[in-house]
């Protein structure tokens, strides 16, 4: 069950092991998109492209605010990648 795996990151102490359980997620992952007749390499390629979209957009608004992402509150960081999200989808 992938729930299950994705629920027991934040029990796992090391590194290395959430790296093994992230590995077992890719995996899956991996596998449910060929099971799909769905190329992943290219899906990862599709998602870091819209992650740096997104990215941009949330920098560039920090910087219009006169601030600088490093200074953010996690809290402040996570508002901003919501709006750079909800930007995103507005325009389609």
């Amino acid at each position: 069950d992938p729930f299950y795996l994705i629920n027991q990151i934040d029990n796992l102490v090391t590194a290395e092991a959430k790296a093994k359980l992230l590995e077992e997620l890719l995996l899956g992952l991996s596998s449910l998109a060929y099971q799909n007749q769905l190329d992943a390499e290219s899906l990862l390629r599709e998602a870091l492209a819209r992650f740096r979209d997104q990215f941009g957009i949330m920098e560039a608004s920090a910087i219009n605010s006169g601030e600088n992402l490093v200074n953010l509150s996690k809290e402040q960081k996570e508002g901003l990648w919501a709006q750079a999200g909800k930007a995103m989808r507005e325009e389609g």
